[in-house]
């Protein structure tokens, strides 16, 4: 049987920890209480048994040592973190300063930490930072809308109100917004990416039914980072809820899906105060 992970007994407390923290069941005690890999191939490369040995006593053969250092005392407060969250906010006015390509690269691989099913990483980020692209794109966005929207006529929602009332509901909601949206456009003004210098797209194959999950996971770890990295970001519902057009002008592989859409950059205007969400609704059970 070929292992996956070597144990150095000189080193190994037997304290077993990677048994119990491995998802996969994949290892157990052998010889002399020392654990073992008994089924490597269910090994999904998480890595969890090497990060939990406290006695560095295990390699794993599947995964780049080097890029697995010793992590420094978590030393974030519940306080500090509480402020963290509770200072974000949706920036929709952005400095006309542009982001490093290695700036964005790092705010991607912190992103591509976030969790996902059996540890597949099934994601990929396309990133858009020329101006004249991102306005073009703007601006086709617009008129997608503009032309829905008059296809969406009074008569058309009250027929579509008839199966669900809920939809019906929410196209008299949003539809006020999506008509400026062209005239805004028009005027100067970016109603969809918000001036942003930076766009991300992320997305996953259509196939993966956890890829939604796998996108929105790294699209939170992302705008968290980029907060506490002083950077402002905002979540892009039109660009998602417009797909077709985004795909005839950035190349999105044809299997996939997009997930998640982030306009990024510096902020333009601080915030001094925390808004309320308002009661969370809790179900006991």
């Amino acid at each position: 049987m070929n292992r996956i992970t070597i144990i150095d007994p000189r080193k190994c407390r037997k304290c077993l920890h990677c048994i119990a923290v491995c998802p996969e069941n994949v290892f157990d005690t052998g010889d002399g209480g020392f654990p073992i890999d008994i089924r490597p191939q269910l090994c999904i490369h998480c890595g969890h048994c090497v990060a939990v040995c406290p006695a560095d006593a295990l390699i794993h053969r599947g995964i780049d040592m080097d890029k697995m250092p010793i992590l420094e005392e978590v030393r974030v407060t519940p306080k500090e973190f509480h402020n963290l969250l509770i200072s974000k906010r949706s920036i929709r006015a952005f400095k006309s300063k542009p982001l490093e390509s290695r700036i964005i690269r790092h705010l991607i691989e912190m992103a591509h930490q976030a969790p996902s099913e059996h540890n597949s990483s099934e994601r990929e980020y396309t990133v858009l930072t020329d101006p004249e692209k991102i306005s073009f794109l703007e601006r086709e966005i617009a008129e997608y809308y503009q032309t829905l929207m008059l296809k969406l006529n009074p008569l058309t929602r009250k027929i579509i109100g008839v199966v669900k009332k809920d939809i019906e509901k929410q196209i008299d909601r949003i539809s006020p917004d999506l008509l400026s949206l062209r005239s805004r456009v028009s005027a100067g003004l970016s109603p969809v990416f918000r001036n942003a210098p930076c766009i991300i797209f992320i997305h996953a194959p259509r196939w993966n039914i956890f890829g939604r999950d796998n996108c929105i996971h790294a699209s939170d770890y992302l705008s968290q980072y980029a907060h506490a990295a002083g950077l402002g970001s905002c979540i892009i519902g039109y660009a998602m809820a417009s797909e077709k057009i985004i795909r005839q002008h950035v190349r999105i592989p044809q299997e996939h899906r997009i997930y998640s859409c982030i306009a990024l950059g510096y902020p333009a205007i601080k915030y001094y105060r925390a808004v309320p969400k308002g009661k969370p609704c809790i179900r006991w059970m």
